[in-house]
């Protein structure tokens, strides 16, 4: 064998060995999670008040992190995430819901597995919202074109255990965390009440103006506020009887206050 074919073969070992160690290489390796200092086009977002980190929704992915540092967390691969909730009881669980089906997904190991929960047959759109009572293993989610649906988290799966049909998109819901069973849900131009622990909702009529927020605050006892088109913030220890909370909100009676946004967030101190 001359020169010119030892160093011909000699290549070729050496492309071959090359070629599968890249190949080894690709399969072996994992990607790099997605880090981001900022987000842009938050749709959705859950401050936990036992962790320092919250989740948000952004791009129709999911991110856990905090102004600064933001990592995406792994999700279902068709999945256009649209709602994210995290069990205040116990940070191990998570709800994201899909905007591109009925369908949530629950995770117990922050995003490496998850349970796909199906909703309802025969209805096209996703979730809007979802909502965690983690005290009475109950979780509301809301649809753009079926309403509002009541499941009960069992451990092993989540139940479907209750619905209501709405003709308008569910946009927020709220509960409390505890144990009283406080629930809310607004659509444009309504406000719903749970009664029994979500088996019954019935319309808030008493507002005397259009809901545009709405929150709970996990105090003793909980409390929900309200804000409105022209009243500026309701607030109420039941659901029921409504009193003005503008205190603060520079409000003149006589005059109008839109509150469009109302978000309470409790964290514990680092």
């Amino acid at each position: 064998m001359n020169a010119r074919k030892i160093a011909i073969v000699a290549l070729t070992i050496v492309l071959i060995v090359a070629l599968f160690t890249g190949v080894a290489s690709a399969f072996g390796a994992k990607a790099a999670p997605v880090v981001r200092t900022q987000l842009s086009n938050v749709r959705d977002f859950d401050a936990v008040a036992s962790q320092i980190d919250s989740y948000a929704v952004d791009g129709g992915a999911l991110f856990k992190g905090r102004p600064g540092g933001w990592t995406q967390i792994s999700t279902p691969e068709t999945v256009v995430v649209s709602a994210v909730a995290a069990d205040s009881t116990d940070s191990n669980v998570l709800y994201i819901g899909a905007a591109n089906e009925m369908a949530i997904y629950r995770t117990l190991d922050t995003g490496r597995s998850w349970l796909r929960i199906p909703l309802a047959d025969g209805f096209v759109g996703g979730v809007t919202d979802i909502a965690v009572d983690g005290v009475q293993r109950l979780v509301y989610v809301g649809t753009d074109t079926a309403g509002l649906f009541r499941m009960r988290d069992v451990g092993s799966s989540v139940i479907l255990g209750g619905h209501l049909l709405l003709d308008a998109p569910v946009l927020q819901v709220v509960t409390d965390n505890t144990g009283k069973g406080m629930a809310f849900a607004r659509t444009q131009w309504n406000l719903y009440r749970a009664e029994n622990y979500g088996l019954a909702w019935v319309a808030v009529n008493n507002l005397q103006s259009t809901p545009t927020a709405v929150a709970i605050a996990d105090t003793d006892p909980a409390k929900v506020y309200v804000g409105t088109m022209d009243r500026g913030l309701l607030s109420s220890s039941d659901g029921r009887e409504w009193t003005l909370s503008n205190a603060g909100l520079n409000f003149v009676p006589g005059s109008r206050l839109k509150v469009n946004d109302w978000r309470l967030t409790q964290h514990s101190p680092p």
